[in-house]
């Protein structure tokens, strides 16, 4: 399934300093099958009290852990509005497989 939505990005600690919309953005739902590595909750960075483990409830203070490709314009532990999902979501894991779809497309 594919779809795109808009991501408003927010910066500061609770309190949205700067505020921008990014368009185009493939929206996927990976589990942990698709995770890199596969078959567990693992994550690539520790960005909170869960540590390197994925998960949230969707609010600013419990964000949605979120996977992109590396050299994305999201920076480690960002977290984003996802008007898609009506969720918070924060930039906490890597997409190896959206890497290499780029990459086979040629992006």
């Amino acid at each position: 399934m594919r779809a795109s939505t808009y991501l408003s990005v927010l910066a500061g600690c609770g309190v949205a300093t700067a505020c921008s919309i990014t368009t185009g953005v493939k929206t996927t739902f990976y589990g942990v099958p698709d995770n890199d590595p596969a078959g567990s909750d693992a994550i690539a960075f520790s960005c909170g009290p869960r540590g390197f483990h994925a998960g949230g409830t969707g609010t600013f203070s419990d964000p949605l852990t979120f996977a992109s490709k590396q050299g994305s314009s999201y920076a480690q532990c960002e977290i984003v509005y996802a008007p898609y999902l009506k969720k918070y979501i924060r930039n906490e894991d890597i997409c190896a497989a959206c890497s290499e779809y780029l990459h086979q497309k040629g992006c």
